[in-house]
């Protein structure tokens, strides 16, 4: 769900974009250009501005989603603990991690099962997913740009 989500989101903002542009797509074609450069050139900006977002947002969550992970755990240990100075987590059945242990868990231990850290494999499946995306938004946004006459767009301005 969220993929298409994401996919109907991607799409009105490409077409907003180049809708914005149209004028440059009228000139571009007046002057011959082929309708095929044109989208490439799209494409390869969405691609381009995809891809800086995405390792940008990995390189920022590799720093910031330990921090997070830890106070969550910690919000977590303090609610469910009776004692709220207990350094120790008791889970006798099966946990929010999917333990079962009887003995205490330290938060460290916690931290270790829950890592949050991106592998360079996920990371890229990730860049993958989002370039697909991007892909697949784009078709709308393409067949908005077949179907533009440069006279028409060229005499409005």
């Amino acid at each position: 769900m969220t993929a298409i989500a994401s996919v109907f989101i991607l799409g009105l903002t490409s077409l907003l974009f180049i809708r914005d542009r149209r004028f440059e797509v009228g000139v571009y074609l007046g002057m011959g250009e082929r309708k095929l450069n044109i989208i490439k050139q799209f494409l390869v900006e969405l691609i381009v501005i995809t891809g800086f977002g995405l390792t940008l947002a990995m390189a920022v969550s590799q720093f910031i989603a330990p921090t997070i992970t830890r106070n969550l755990l910690e919000i977590h240990a303090i609610n469910e603990l009776s004692v709220i100075r207990e350094p120790f987590f008791h889970y006798p059945q099966s946990s929010f991690l999917g333990l079962y242990r009887s003995t205490p868990m330290t938060l460290e231990e916690i931290m270790e099962i829950g890592n949050t850290s991106l592998t360079t494999g996920t990371m890229g499946w990730i860049i993958l997913i989002g370039m697909l995306l991007v892909a697949v938004s784009a078709l709308l946004p393409i067949l908005y740009l077949l179907k533009l006459d440069p006279k028409k767009i060229l005499m409005v301005h």
